[in-house]
């Protein structure tokens, strides 16, 4: 006679809540220490993802760059430089979070979530080196054509682009996550909450954190600027993103 495997209970809120926070532990640890690197490290510490960066802004332009030691990787005939500034951690840890903290509800046990963890880093990282490859190749065209008009100059440009690279690539990205957690449907897939959203865990990493770090060195020079023009811009195509969706989807729904 032929034995019937015992169906396996679905864990109860308790345990739940215990694969949330070992998970999320460990989300922390790894963003935290993410932090911690980049603050303490030179361009060398960071090769690990600047130099893929700059294998792929080659591979994908005619640009040539050269390591110089302790300063980064630069380009003679446009005069530009892959530094530090340009390794796209802020970025990753924004993916990283988004990915493990939208996807979290599906997993029942403890270690398919910590193997989700680790699938969300590599995803994040192979993520940051295209929008980072994408936003240098954005920058060395704006440098080379020294593009500044009023108010806005090519430093305020420079840090314009790279807000709309990296946001735009955020976008993609939860579009990705809605599109997967809800293949068949064209609405927003359930469950989902303020921390599952990109606007979220782009102004926690890019304006919040910075300023507890202002607040503790009672240091405001410059955070003003940066946190309006970051606000500004990120919802300006946030509202963008969503008024190309409502016409996408009233056509659809015409057409269907």
């Amino acid at each position: 006679m032929k034995k019937i495997a015992p169906r396996m209970e679905p864990p109860n809120n308790q345990q739940l809540w215990k694969k949330k926070l070992i998970v999320y532990s460990f989300l922390l640890i790894t963003a935290v220490s993410l932090k911690v690197h980049y603050s303490n490290s030179s361009v060398e510490n960071l090769a690990w993802i600047i130099a893929p960066t700059v294998k792929l802004v080659e591979a994908f332009s005619t640009l040539d760059f050269t390591k110089e030691a302790f300063a980064g990787y630069v380009n003679i005939d446009h005069r530009f430089i892959i530094a530090k500034s340009c390794a796209g951690i802020n970025f990753l840890i924004i993916v990283f979070c988004l990915m493990v903290v939208s996807y979290q509800n599906r997993f029942q046990t403890t270690s398919q979530g910590l193997f989700h963890l680790a699938g969300s880093f590599l995803f994040a990282y192979c993520i940051t080196l295209v929008a980072n490859s994408v936003r240098i190749l954005g920058a060395v065209f704006l440098h080379s054509n020294s593009f500044s008009f009023g108010w806005f100059s090519s430093s305020r440009i420079h840090r314009l682009e790279g807000i709309v690279i990296y946001f735009v690539f955020l976008l993609l990205v939860y579009g990705f996550i809605q599109k997967s957690k809800n293949p068949k449907k064209r609405k927003i897939a359930s469950g989902t909450t303020l921390m599952n959203t990109p606007i979220f865990w782009y102004l926690l990493i890019t304006v919040i954190l910075p300023l507890a770090t202002r607040l503790y060195r009672k240091e405001f020079s410059g955070y003003f600027e940066h946190s309006v023009f970051v606000i500004g811009v990120v919802f300006l195509i946030h509202i963008i993103f969503r008024f190309f969706k409502w016409i996408i989807d009233n056509f659809r729904s015409k057409v269907g």
